[in-house]
């Protein structure tokens, strides 16, 4: 009985096919996957909305204290002073909802304690270092409470940051960050050598919480000062003057804002 096989030319026909399938599909797998992950940080994000309500609820409409950004930020006081994040902690019971699935640790941090991180960033004009009356802040349902990281960090952020202190009227930096550092690759890149850190995450954008306690997705490039309370309201620019790190590994800079309110 004569016995039949694939010739040499017919498998590598049938190789070529499958991998050029594989080349078609792995994409649109990724994609698919990355708007689960987005899906789930956006659930976590809209829990730390409804967290945010419930603390001002039970503090006379009253929004978290941050008095620095401290590392370890659900560690016991004194070693770690008031941090939006350990004031919400009561209402989470989670410290998972602090970090997006996609975000993996900041290249200049390392969390060999095991200690929780986040990737969720609060904005210093309204979670300021004393706190802020919710009746203070026009319009909340336009006004960003917390943006989204593209890293994750053991440390809790304030950014925009308040960057002088009193007597003199506060003033505020870094509402968003074209980073420029060699030790920051990850980032979608703006520019050659430069990539935006904020609401940068997925492929649309990144997540964001209004003070009003709503969140949803948004594009880094739709972003507005005006949104983080700050004056000049500007547009979002990619010119190193609004918010950059200098290369290789010079101190960060940028536009100094005045609050709004």
């Amino acid at each position: 009985m004569k016995r039949t096989a694939f010739t040499l030319i017919e498998l590598l026909v049938v190789i070529a096919i499958i991998a050029i399938l594989a080349a078609i599909l792995f994409p649109v797998f990724a994609r698919a996957r990355d708007k689960a992950r987005a899906a789930s940080c956006l659930s976590n994000a809209k829990q730390l909305g409804t967290a945010f309500q419930m603390y001002s609820q039970d503090y006379d409409e009253m929004l978290p204290q941050h008095a620095g950004d401290f590392t370890n930020f659900l560690g016991p006081p004194p070693g770690v002073g008031a941090n939006w994040l350990r004031g919400l902690y009561p209402y989470l019971k989670s410290g998972q909802i602090y970090a997006c699935p996609s975000a993996t640790l900041s290249p200049n941090q390392t969390n060999s304690n095991g200690w929780a991180t986040n990737s969720y960033q609060g904005n210093a004009v309204v979670i300021s270092r004393a706190g802020t009356a919710m009746s203070r802040i026009p319009n909340p349902a336009q006004i960003v409470l917390v943006q989204e990281n593209y890293h994750s960090f053991i440390t809790g952020w304030n950014r925009p940051a308040q960057v002088t202190n009193p007597p003199a009227a506060p003033r505020f930096q870094w509402w968003h960050l074209i980073d420029c550092r060699v030790t920051f690759p990850s980032p979608p890149r703006v520019m050659p050598g430069c990539g935006e850190q904020y609401n940068s995450r997925h492929e649309t954008g990144g997540n964001i919480v209004f003070v009003d306690g709503h969140a949803k997705m948004r594009h880094f490039r739709t972003l507005r000062s005006g949104e983080f309370g700050l004056v000049p309201d500007e547009e979002y620019r990619i010119d190193l003057v609004q918010a950059f790190c200098s290369a290789p590994n010079g101190p960060c800079g940028g536009t100094l804002y005045n609050t709004a309110f």
